[in-house]
């Protein structure tokens, strides 16, 4: 899970946890009153058919997160890549990198806010493995982008939770030989 302070309290009042169904979820836990504790599914990227095929994909370790203000509200982009540890040298499973964008909206009723409401999925994000800046560009501001994902090779998959230092994200892939 990967804990957040968003007002700057000192206290945790966001969590954010991916699970083997490459669903992320997120859970607010500000309130002092855990009876008005929330929990979403804000993105279904997984095997959503449950019928095993290449995007049977599972976030086996902690997102990222990574905290800015946009037009005075504050949005957090989740970062996170798939990849099944117990299976290293499988190739029948389409991995991929993701960033998801979420709007934290603080001191409100997150029932409100309608990127969180229904869990995002991959058709709503941009593919960005062949992404070609000269004719192409993502911006992630608009209130209609949801996120963007990198598609790894043949059996690539990631190995570790990103790192997220100075603006750039750093993750690590392993490939079968």
């Amino acid at each position: 899970v990967t804990l957040l302070d968003t007002d700057g309290d000192g206290c945790i009042d966001r969590v954010y946890v991916g699970d083997t169904g490459a669903k992320m979820h997120r859970f607010d836990i500000g309130d002092a009153d855990s009876a008005n504790w929330k929990a979403y599914t804000i993105a279904a990227l997984g095997d959503i058919g449950n019928n095993g095929g290449s995007n049977d994909r599972k976030f086996l370790y902690p997102p990222e997160v990574v905290l800015t203000v946009i037009d005075g509200n504050q949005v957090a982009y989740i970062l996170a890549g798939t990849g099944d540890r117990e299976q290293p040298a499988s190739t029948s499973i389409q991995d991929r990198f993701y960033m998801m964008k979420d709007a934290v909206a603080v001191g409100a009723a997150v029932a409100t806010s309608t990127s969180t409401t229904q869990a995002v999925k991959e058709s709503q994000m941009t593919g960005v493995t062949t992404f070609n800046s000269a004719t192409s560009t993502i911006d992630a501001k608009a209130s209609t982008f949801k996120g963007w994902y990198i598609t790894y090779d043949a059996g690539e998959k990631s190995v570790n939770a990103p790192l997220t230092v100075a603006g750039t994200t750093f993750f690590g892939t392993n490939m079968p030989k």
